[in-house]
């Protein structure tokens, strides 16, 4: 229900914000959200979950800092807006994602041949020295297959995550 989500819904999106804006290397002071959100908007837990079900151009969290920062890159002023409510949503309900919910141990399970041609034909067609590792590298192109069976690119997350992991690793050194 609104209320059980609704728990510390603003010091949860305080806490995600500062997660985000570390991923992406910016700075960002723990409070920063809960000082703008209940001091200067007078939002209350309850009044943040239905806020950030109001529709991007319409939603007034896309003010919280005119400088938010967005791991991909957006061509306009509306996509942007969306982007910035994408990032709220995900911190408040992290497994409302449907890619996330896609994503489980049984992702790499019963691919088909068809979706390893698919993916490999595709990016064949991209990138002609594909030809000459594909050959060569079967688990390339069966992780290929299975971005192109769930309709997201697999193989990239997959390096993204393990970079990512082993950059915190070292950091942490």
């Amino acid at each position: 229900t609104m209320a059980n989500m609704a728990t510390g819904l603003i010091d949860k999106v305080d806490a995600g914000l500062k997660k985000h804006y570390e991923d992406l290397n910016k700075p960002y002071k723990a409070g920063d959200f809960k000082k703008w959100a209940q001091d200067e908007n007078g939002y209350e837990d309850d009044d943040l979950a239905e806020e950030i079900e109001v529709e991007p151009k319409e939603n007034t969290l896309v003010d919280f800092d005119p400088k938010f920062p967005l791991a991909v890159q957006v061509s306009d002023e509306a996509a942007r807006k969306k982007e910035v409510i994408n990032v709220f949503r995900q911190i408040a309900k992290p497994f409302s994602d449907p890619l996330r919910k896609r994503l489980n141990k049984d992702i790499c399970s019963g691919m088909e041949h068809k979706f390893i041609q698919s993916a490999v034909a595709r990016y064949r067609d991209q990138m002609s020295v594909l030809s000459a590792q594909a050959k060569q590298d079967e688990d390339l192109k069966y992780y290929l297959g299975v971005g192109q069976r769930e309709g997201f690119p697999f193989l990239m997350f997959m390096v993204d995550s393990f970079t990512r992991d082993k950059a915190r690793y070292y950091a942490k050194k």
